[in-house]
């Protein structure tokens, strides 16, 4: 029974780190940083739990380049249609945190192909 166990347990490491390495939707990452933008615009000094736990998700692709460049790309797309973002503090989310992830600085004049 306790080789079963460890038999599942090993399978599902594997297929979460496989699915890890796929780049995440754009969906996915606006949805994971939605309850961040009270910090984004400024109305609140510190961003919410859930918006740090939308960060820590985001932490699981930022080992694979392709998977930083979709993030920082629909960041960039999606962050203009938010009246009064401060691009400024989207590169701090994951110090404010403290998750060890790096995001990009993105701003309407940020290049995500160095991301």
């Amino acid at each position: 029974m306790s080789r079963l166990i460890l038999v599942f347990i090993a399978t599902l490491s594997l297929i979460s780190s496989s699915a890890m390495g796929i780049a995440p939707t754009c969906d996915f990452v606006v949805l994971q940083l939605n309850p961040c933008l009270s910090y984004l615009t400024r109305t609140e000094a510190t961003p919410h739990n859930s918006c740090c736990l939308g960060v820590n998700n985001l932490k699981g692709y930022s080992n694979d380049k392709t998977a930083r460049r979709t993030i920082c790309q629909c960041i960039e797309q999606a962050a203009p249609t938010y009246k009064g973002i401060d691009y400024s503090l989207i590169s701090g989310l994951p110090q404010k945190c403290g998750v060890s992830v790096k995001l990009p600085a993105v701003s309407p004049s940020f290049d995500c192909s160095k991301a």
